[in-house]
């Protein structure tokens, strides 16, 4: 006697649609807060090179999820990576590799809880 087991499936496809969306909330939360960290550890001179951090809404594409962030001023390389640069805010080079560096350890930890809080 063979078992309908559409219902099953479709299910497994309901809840894989609601990882993915949750996934990509909670990465997308994840990129303001990581540009928010960079936009304080930024040097400040004018307040342009700040105001310039961006992270854009995460997309997804089959399993893969993904945020780009960074900064659209013109010299925002330049000053990244500057070393021997010093600023009288105290802020130093490095800025965004350093905010996604401090908070990579916390970032699938996150957005597994997402997950977790939208499978219910």
């Amino acid at each position: 006697m063979p078992i309908d087991t559409s219902q099953f499936v479709k299910g497994l496809g309901d809840a894989l649609e609601r990882t993915r969306r949750a996934a990509q909330k909670g990465l997308t939360d994840f990129g303001q807060h990581v540009i928010g960290d960079a936009q304080e550890l930024c040097p400040k001179d004018t307040g342009y090179l700040k105001d310039s951090g961006i992270s854009k809404p995460a997309t997804v594409d089959g399993d893969v999820v993904t945020v780009t962030m960074g900064f659209n001023a013109d010299y925002a390389a330049a000053v990244h990576e500057n070393l021997t640069a010093r600023h009288a805010d105290g802020t130093e080079a490095k800025f965004l590799s350093k905010a996604l560096s401090l908070n990579a350890p916390k970032m699938q930890p996150y957005v597994a809880n997402v997950i977790r809080e939208a499978l219910g």
